[in-house]
């Protein structure tokens, strides 16, 4: 799997269906929030494995590091056809270890031509 273009993917899905926000958990399907109400993006749910590097593949060598650190990262990503994603990657500890990864669409015009 070409977890590169799964994301492509998803970042269209954002997109095309006005989602406010893409939310990639271990363990469950990804899914989209729009009006509130959180649905699935996909049918099928990303393994841990698969969550991790999906995440790592958005990010830069500095925020790379960043996360193994801190187990937390925030950035902006910008995709040529698709826009300005505010990205919220982290690892939430409960009875197992599990990413967490909210993208937001960056609205702003405040934010354009900004780079991370």
């Amino acid at each position: 799997m070409d977890l590169n273009r799964v994301i492509e993917h998803l970042l269209s899905v954002v997109v095309e269906r006005k989602a406010s926000d893409l939310f990639i958990t271990a363990g469950w399907p990804p899914s989209v929030k729009i009006d509130g109400a959180i649905y699935s993006a996909t049918k099928h749910p990303v393994s841990a494995e698969q969550s991790h590097d999906m995440v790592l593949g958005l990010m830069n060598d500095r925020q790379r590091e960043e996360f193994r650190t801190t187990n937390e990262c925030q950035f902006v990503i910008d995709r040529p056809r698709l826009g300005r994603f505010r990205v919220s990657a982290f690892v939430q500890r409960e009875a197992t270890d599990r990413m967490i990864d909210g993208v937001s669409r960056v609205h702003d015009e405040a934010h354009r031509g900004r780079r991370p």
